[in-house]
């Protein structure tokens, strides 16, 4: 019964992902929405939250919750998934809609399109994020696995699963560092709080500084696309000549925004590193 009702809900999670997907090329071609006219400005808006709901769909369909792709090994939902997938989403919305609008204008070559080399760097300090900070969490479990320090863990992590609002056995730690034993533990709040038993109840500062300034910086890139598309020119029943220069990049991005996104990145991963729990392993040296 229970397979059933998964294989039901994935069936219609793919059914509502297909229409997302065709409603993504309608807007996209024939501008045009239940008969309403589409700038686009709105075609890149309304493309990017659908690309959210089928990333939404395609979640659930495989988790059985929306958020289920935020969501780590350690059932916490992860500040590192949230900035790749914000990236991901505010990036190859601007891709397809301007590949959609040079194609619309019958423009040779489409897909012809330069992304700045700044927009390139900025998705890849986010890729390596994503993929040191369960690296680095796992070499900080390993670190702290101890048979002597486990039971003061234990507890340890039992006190943040009351703290939290979780049931007393919903803790999962490996080691110092905390986790959950079921998908449906997982809270939004997790991506401001602490990595290890020591400190998983409360904010850290760094995760709440890298949060705002990834919100922020999105925020400003979102803006600059919307007048990027704002400024095209507006569609005419004949397309405009091959020869009428069309814009063939992305928005560009600053030297400033780079180093911002680089520094609170680094400080980030520098938290991830440093453990907050001392290491069971290392004896403390006796009093002088």
């Amino acid at each position: 019964m229970a397979v059933d009702k998964r294989d039901r809900r994935i069936a219609l999670c793919g059914l509502g992902a297909l229409v997302i997907l065709a409603l993504i090329w309608w807007i996209n071609v024939w501008y045009n929405l239940f008969g309403l006219k589409i700038t686009p400005s709105w075609a890149w808006a309304l493309t990017a939250g659908l690309l959210l709901a089928f990333i939404a769909l395609t979640s659930f369909a495989l988790r059985g919750r929306g958020a289920g792709i935020l969501i780590d090994a350690r059932n916490r939902i992860s500040l590192a998934r949230f900035q790749a997938l914000a990236w991901t989403i505010i990036v190859l919305s601007g891709l397809i809609a301007l590949a959609a609008w040079r194609a619309k204008n019958q423009l040779t070559n489409p897909m012809s399109i330069d992304i700045p080399s700044e927009l390139l760097a900025a998705m890849g300090i986010v890729a390596a994020s994503l993929v040191a900070s369960p690296a680095l969490l796992s070499l900080r479990s390993t670190q702290t696995q101890t048979d002597a320090a486990a039971p003061t863990q234990a507890a340890a992590a039992n006190a943040v699963a009351a703290k939290t609002g979780r049931a007393p056995d919903a803790a999962a730690n490996a080691g110092a560092v905390l986790g959950w034993s079921d998908l449906s533990d997982a809270q939004w709040l997790d991506m401001f709080r602490g990595e290890e038993v020591s400190d998983g109840a409360t904010a850290d500062i760094s995760k709440i500084q890298q949060f705002l300034i990834t919100v922020t910086l999105l925020a400003v890139y979102a803006g600059a696309l919307w007048s990027f598309f704002a400024g095209q020119a507006p569609l005419q029943d004949t397309p405009i000549p091959p020869e009428n220069k069309f814009e063939v990049s992305l928005p560009l991005l600053s030297q400033s925004f780079i180093w911002l996104l680089g520094i609170s990145h680094a400080g980030y991963l520098v938290s991830k590193a440093l453990p907050s729990t001392p290491n069971p392993a290392t004896p403390t040296p006796p009093a002088s």
